[in-house]
């Protein structure tokens, strides 16, 4: 259920940075728009939003050039999720304001 939780929220912001959300259960891979990430960093644009989260406190992990990955623990509380997925938002927020 978080999984889709999350899933669901980060489609529903129609955010110019993320083209398509895809995961299974709680691991979940957020599809970036290469064009609209400036990458001043990191050498590409999941790396940058991988040192914005972890500048704002949340930890995750590249998967490819253009995929950011979330990997919550099992245990996750949906108050953490959605407090992972507001740091999530002003990131993404950051990395099309560089640009």
């Amino acid at each position: 259920q978080l999984g889709t939780h999350i899933q669901q929220t980060v489609t529903a912001w129609d955010h110019p940075a993320v083209t398509n959300t895809r995961g299974l259960g709680l691991l979940v891979g957020i599809g970036l728009n290469t064009a609209a990430i400036h990458c001043r960093n990191a050498s590409s644009a999941a790396l940058e939003l991988v040192l914005l989260t972890l500048k704002n406190g949340l930890l995750t992990v590249a998967a490819g050039p253009d995929t950011l990955r979330l990997l919550p623990p099992l245990n996750v509380t949906r108050e953490e999720v959605d407090e992972a997925l507001g740091i999530l938002r002003i990131s993404l927020d950051q990395a099309i304001q560089n640009s």
